[in-house]
């Protein structure tokens, strides 16, 4: 099922620097560019689909931020 482009502002305030890393940034950056219509990486791989590879990227980064937030969250809950 494809996925609709995240909120990205929204979602880089909340997690941004704790969660995040280059790698995920740049990774972040690569889906926004398959998502431009008129990007030149999008149409290097319209053979492959841009918004479903974009989909793939974003999801990832997402549940990479979202599982770095969730175990800060637990190991301050342990040196509480």
């Amino acid at each position: 099922m494809r996925r609709s482009a995240p909120r990205w502002s929204k979602v880089y305030e909340k997690h941004c620097p704790h969660d995040t890393d280059p790698a995920s940034r740049h990774v972040k950056m690569i889906a926004e560019a398959l998502r431009g219509k008129r990007s030149p990486l999008r149409a290097a791989v319209m053979a492959y689909d841009p918004d479903h590879l974009a989909s793939s990227l974003e999801t990832t980064v997402l549940e990479l931020w979202r599982a770095r937030a969730r175990i800060r969250e637990l190991e301050g809950n342990d040196n509480g």
